[in-house]
């Protein structure tokens, strides 16, 4: 009779923003009854993955459960930690130096907790996915083993009873143990009548050889009466001669390792966010219909890189990162030691893709990494500058303007700002959404890209129709993607200036000046043909705010506070201030040179989030349109200056 190792595994993270009451709640359902079940039985052992920020939070709120863990890892040794970096970084887009320091910064998180001779020797991946690289990077930091899915070993063209055994991979000579996690004993874990379940593992043991099960859950995903069940389970394991074991431990008696090459993919939570082209609807469908067989694993494909392609969102943010770590490695040791930790905050991997949770969806996770990355520059205090550079590898050169308190990043498509970083609140008022439509091209987009100072022409006789909400269809020229030439950069005065040439024989220029809180946007319109025009003209400032429903807008005129959870539309403004209640900020924005209205409404995005259709809030957008009748050869010029600054002085 064969021995049956059972490696029973769960793994625990709590998203970036989480909320108190949430974390609480989770704790009770979930960490709480762990703990019980482990004093309750010394002899069951569990491997076990704790998120950093989720240590830190029973540091703060449940020192006693740290405690209570303790005793189980150094007096009956049940549980085997495993590690990952402490912000849950995707390895593949940060630098090996960032890698280094979050998984350090993990490690240490641990010893801290449960105990000094501590150190995991086994990495959880977030989500599932896998590159080629990280057998070096992993057993470059120690780790001796990973779990993967065991759809992906299979594949690689292994059977379903290869799934019992342990596999090793390699990259350049450097070794890691896997382990697969197999989903047709994972589902059922706690959810199916636990006699039968022992019985279904039971038959193992009747062959002759010795078999690993290696079953692994979200442990934020039980409860109290899974855990009840897991109780009843460990005591039947006993008499069915099936026994608890730790990966470290089934490493060390291994024998006759399977060597397997594993291409980059993805977990199953994320792989069908990774289609397009409308094949997320067909890899749903695929996966309801062949459930638990080969055909289903024909559809686990991609690589994490591919979020960067199908949201321009989770580019931004790469780039973001990428910029900084390259800057940072200018800079003497004293000052990147300085930023480290910032930087690896910056550096979660929630935001930059899509799985069940709502992740890059999610516009206060990624307003929280932009928090991280906007300290660096604070911390850095680099003199106030304009720089050229290729920040998104799309062969365009963006502008970055360096100021005491903003920082702006212009794009020549649609010369517009792609990132407005407040420093004294560390604050991306341009962290929005394109709100992308999950079941068709990747390139299609509900509505346009959202940037600031976005340009559109609609048609004198169009813009009669329009009442309170000017949507994009409206637009006869929606000039977001045209590229625009950057004429010149006075460096010494702030001052950019774009121009484009427009159907109708127009020229445009369209200049920004740049001082301490203000960005200005002047307009300029030359006609060089021998008629009249009549147009009316309007740019689409795209603004993000934490929590709009804490934010209004005043007319300066009648000092009406206007929620900005609603959809308004103000006619011939002078002035108009929005209030951003969460960061005790005022953004006014000023027009000149011709009346103009203004339409300005919340923007939300609809997505999944465990299997929940949810409307998310992402930012504000504000359209401004002035009536453009040019004559021929003929000028005018209008514009808007956005203003930031503090409304409440702080400490």
């Amino acid at each position: 009779m064969s021995n049956v190792r059972l490696i029973v595994g769960l793994h625990f993270s709590l998203p970036p923003c989480f909320k108190e009451s949430e974390a609480e709640e989770l704790y009770r359902q979930s960490v709480f009854p762990l703990i019980e079940l482990l004093l309750r039985f010394p002899k069951f052992k569990v491997t076990l993955y704790f998120s950093g920020n989720l240590m830190a939070w029973l540091k703060k709120r449940h020192p006693e459960s740290l405690l209570q863990l303790r005793t189980c890892c150094s007096k009956h040794k049940q549980i085997e930690f495993l590690s990952n970096g402490y912000y849950e970084p995707p390895l593949q887009l940060i630098s090996r130096r960032s890698c280094a320091y979050q998984i350090e910064k993990h490690f240490t998180a641990v010893r801290d907790s449960v105990g000094k001779g501590i150190r995991p020797k086994g990495f959880w991946l977030n989500d599932g996915n896998w590159e080629t690289s990280f057998p070096s990077i992993l057993s470059a930091m120690g780790f001796l083993y990973t779990f993967i899915d065991d759809s992906v070993i299979r594949a690689c063209g292994f059977s379903p009873k290869d799934m019992f055994d342990v596999f090793v991979t390699e990259e350049q000579g450097h070794s890691l143990h896997l382990f697969p996690i197999i989903e047709s004993l994972s589902s059922p874990f706690c959810k199916v009548p636990v006699n039968g379940y022992v019985d279904n593992l039971s038959r193992l043991s009747s062959t002759c050889h010795d078999d690993t099960v290696t079953v692994f859950k979200n442990g934020f995903s039980l409860n109290a009466a899974d855990y009840e069940w897991m109780a009843r389970f460990i005591g039947l394991c006993g008499d069915a001669s099936l026994f608890f074991a730790h990966p470290g431990n089934v490493i060390k008696k291994a024998k006759d390792l399977k060597l397997v090459y594993i291409p980059d993919s993805v977990g199953d939570e994320c792989a069908g966010r990774m289609f397009f082209d409308g094949q997320w609807r067909n890899y749903d469908l695929f996966s309801r219909q062949f459930d638990s067989t080969d055909c289903k694993t024909l559809f686990r494909r991609g690589a994490f890189r591919n979020f960067l392609i199908k949201y321009r969102e989770s580019a931004h943010l790469y780039h973001r990162i990428r910029y900084i770590e390259a800057y940072l490695k200018t800079l003497p040791k004293v000052e990147q030691k300085q930023c480290a930790d910032v930087l690896a905050e910056g550096q979660t991997a929630y935001p930059m893709r899509k799985a069940d949770d709502a992740g890059v969806f999610d516009a206060a996770a990624r307003q929280k990494s932009y928090t991280a990355l906007i300290s660096i520059e604070k911390v850095l205090k680099k003199n106030a500058a304009v720089r050229e550079i290729d920040f998104d590898n799309d062969g365009l050169t963006e502008i970055f303007h360096y100021g005491p308190t903003l920082l702006a990043l212009f794009h020549r498509k649609g010369a517009s700002i792609r990132e407005l970083d407040y420093l004294p609140s560390s604050f991306n008022y341009v962290n929005t959404f394109c709100d992308y439509d999950e079941n068709c091209e990747f390139s299609r987009f509900l509505r346009r890209g959202a940037a600031c100072f976005q340009d559109f022409f609609i048609l004198s006789e169009d813009y009669g129709k329009v009442d309170r909400v000017l949507e994009p269809s409206a637009f006869q020229y929606d000039l977001s993607d045209f590229s625009y030439e950057s004429e010149s950069i006075n460096e010494a005065k702030r001052v950019l200036r774009f121009a484009l040439s427009l159907p109708d024989n127009i020229e445009m220029s369209k200049d920004y000046l740049l001082k301490r809180n203000d960005v200005t946007v002047e307009y300029r319109f030359d006609s060089t043909g021998n008629q009249n025009l009549s147009r009316y003209f309007g740019t689409e400032l795209n603004l993000s705010f934490s929590d709009c429903s804490l934010c209004s807008a005043e007319v300066f005129e009648s000092q009406d506070l206007h929620p900005l959870d609603q959809t308004h539309r103000f006619s011939r403004p002078k002035s108009l201030k929005l209030n951003d209640g969460a960061n005790d900020t005022t953004l006014t924005l000023s027009f000149f040179g011709a009346p103009c209205d203004v339409f300005m409404m919340p923007i939300y995005a609809e997505t999944d989030v465990f299997g929940e259709r949810r409307s998310l809030y992402q930012h504000v957008s504000v359209k401004i349109v002035w009536e453009l009748d040019l004559k021929a050869e003929s000028s005018c010029f209008f514009g808007v200056a956005l203003n930031i600054v503090r409304s409440v002085a702080r400490g």
